[in-house]
């Protein structure tokens, strides 16, 4: 049976959303997971995937992998957070844009952590 939908707990908010827009990023964090079975080892008891991330901001890594984009803020503090979840999930164009946006606004850039490459 094929799955088309997927319910995920992002530090305890679910959300649920399509297999399609989870993998709609080639090389990311969720196309590579999500390749093969072995994920469905990680569904806890109610079915849900548990991913350990930042639940503000996983709307925005969704609503980018929906529409291939999404509004960005001004505010520097955000902007790191959306920048240090694009790295974790891989999101290439997201990482991109959030760094044009800092360097738009004069801000430094803070390497990404070797360690979620």
């Amino acid at each position: 049976m094929v799955i088309s939908t997927i319910s995920l707990d992002v530090e305890g908010v679910l959300f649920k959303t399509s297999m399609s827009t989870l993998t709609s990023v080639k090389g990311s964090y969720f196309e590579q997971l999500l390749q093969n079975n072995n994920w469905k080892e990680r569904l806890d008891t109610q079915g849900n995937l548990f991913v350990d991330r930042d639940s503000t901001i996983f709307p925005l890594i969704l609503n980018y992998l929906r529409d291939g984009n999404i509004p960005l803020p001004k505010d520097e503090y955000y902007l790191e957070r959306i920048l240090r979840e694009a790295r974790f999930f891989k999101i290439h164009g997201l990482s991109e844009d959030v760094e044009r946006r800092i360097v738009q606004m004069g801000m430094k850039t803070k390497k990404p952590n070797s360690k979620h490459l």
